[in-house]
């Protein structure tokens, strides 16, 4: 005797192909295994039924690097600033503007700090899923 036909919206009719290096696939089929399941359900059942934490959005690193790029600009006009002011002498401006171009890097280096814990964090949950 046949197995009955499935309804039309519950046929799986739509299938991906994800590459896996030699170590994820091992560990792929040795939790899937674990779990009692094959590797397709195993995979249904995590990704479809599952609660996620949305990753940040993109825009956010995006904006970091637009922000880093206007400081970098800031800090360039800066030091053409300084190099001015030393023609003239003029020692109390001179100060002024090296502390400006000193909170410009210290900006920058806040500014690649957090591009470089979005990236680690990115990578450390892609390592996750793995």
């Amino acid at each position: 005797m046949a197995r009955p036909k499935k309804a039309e919206k519950d046929r799986r009719k739509h299938p991906r192909s994800t590459r896996y290096s030699d170590t994820e696939l091992a560990l792929l089929e040795q939790r899937a295994a674990a779990a009692g399941m094959d590797t397709a359900e195993f995979l249904r059942e995590i990704s479809l039924k599952r609660n996620f934490t949305s990753r940040p959005p993109l825009a956010d690193a995006q904006f970091l690097l637009y922000i880093r790029g206007e400081v970098g600009r800031t800090s360039n006009n800066l030091n053409q600033l300084i190099e001015q002011l030393k023609s003239d002498n003029s020692a109390t401006t001179i100060q002024a503007v090296q502390a400006n171009l000193a909170q410009s890097e210290e900006i920058n280096n806040e500014v690649l700090k957090l591009l470089r814990a979005d990236y680690l964090e990115k990578n450390r949950r892609s390592d996750n899923k793995n």
